[in-house]
């Protein structure tokens, strides 16, 4: 017996052959109930999608100008106002990854504010289906346990970090722990031996406790040396004068010989009481951002980010993965170490320093 062709399902569902091509990708200008019947019909007599064939028009849609092609992918933004996700360095590099990637790819990312109050969700998934949007790429949320009431069920759905936490969706991520691993690693090659972690707690937990625990599982097994107890900063503010203060505590009681950090404020605070970086103490960043010039630290490599989460969107809607998975994966991207010069000069070349850092065994 020969292969089931797509045009035995159309005669089978009673439809025509290009409803049967556009419901089996998903597209959503079929109803849902028709392209869920024609998927019924498809599994009952055994049609198989030509796995060329589907190569094939993928590298078509690959030569597609996204401005005429007419496939959009969503770029859902959850902030107090339609554009203030631009003013934070890492959601506008994602994005100007994701979307440089798109493009390549045959698809133009456009931004959608999920937060207007003017437009209810009923409404957004109107304006999404008016667009021929086919892909949804969640922004990072600018607060944990966000919620959004859009009906997934039409769309492939992707998110950056921690994005929503419903619904439930693949994301893909920096590798919080493969930094943290890696900074100590560096710091090691530099002699440093007394290590201060500090992190504002509102950081560390958005990141699922992601430096926190991994600081404390590497530092003894790393052979990091006498164990100074991380500082927890309590405000979100980073410039928190509450935050300032239990810093100078920190310092005078602990005496790190070099800092582990994320806001670039803690260079200041440094200054402030009379410690020369990196002479008196060195300073490393695990996330090095156009806010932290020359620093030594972690390139987290957002655009590559940005670009892998539109690779697995695009994955996506070339194998008609479209709502809610079953099980959620996470796509972590290693970023690569930064040697600057707010540390003491390495005691033996750095392997890996200004390259793409390896991965852990």
């Amino acid at each position: 017996m020969g292969a089931v062709s797509m045009k035995t399902v159309a005669l089978r569902a009673g439809v025509s052959l290009n409803a049967v091509s556009l419901a089996l990708r998903g597209d959503a200008s079929i109803p849902v109930a028709t392209r869920e019947r024609i998927r019924a019909v498809a599994d009952e007599i055994g049609y198989r999608r030509n796995p060329l064939v589907s190569a094939l028009m993928a590298d078509r849609g690959m030569k597609r100008d996204p401005k005429s092609s007419g496939l959009t992918l969503g770029y859902m933004t959850m902030n107090k106002t339609r554009d203030d996700w631009r003013d934070f360095a890492s959601p506008r590099r994602y994005f100007d990854g994701a979307a440089r990637r798109a493009a390549e790819l045959g698809y133009q990312l456009e931004p959608f504010w999920l937060g207007d109050p003017d437009i209810t969700p009923r409404r957004m998934e109107v304006i999404l289906r008016t667009r021929n949007v086919q892909g949804l790429l969640f922004a990072p949320a600018p607060e944990m346990g966000l919620q959004i009431d859009i009906d997934c069920a039409s769309y492939a759905c992707v998110g950056l970090e921690t994005c929503v936490a419903l619904p439930v969706i693949h994301r893909v991520m920096p590798d919080q722990r493969h930094a943290m691993v890696e900074s100590l690693k560096q710091l090691r090659l530099h002699g440093y031996c007394r290590v201060g972690l500090t992190l504002r707690q509102y950081a560390d937990e958005r990141a699922a406790l992601n430096w926190s625990s991994t600081f404390q599982a590497f530092h003894g097994h790393l052979g990091m040396g006498h164990w100074i107890p991380p500082l927890w900063l309590e405000d979100r503010d980073p410039g928190a004068e509450k935050n300032r203060l239990a810093f100078g505590d920190w310092i005078a009681a602990n005496r790190p010989d070099v800092i582990l950090a994320l806001d670039p404020v803690v260079e200041t605070w440094l200054r402030a009481l009379g410690k020369r970086v990196p002479k008196d103490v060195g300073l490393a960043y695990l996330e090095v951002t156009e806010r932290t010039p020359g620093a030594s630290g972690i390139e987290r490599e957002s655009e590559r980010v940005g670009a892998a989460a539109i690779d697995l969107l695009v994955t996506m809607l070339n194998h008609n993965q479209r709502g809610l998975p079953a099980f959620d994966n996470v796509l972590l991207i290693k970023g690569t170490w930064v040697e600057g010069s707010t540390l003491k000069k390495c005691r033996q070349p750095a392997q890996g320093a200004s390259s793409r850092v390896a991965a852990e065994g």
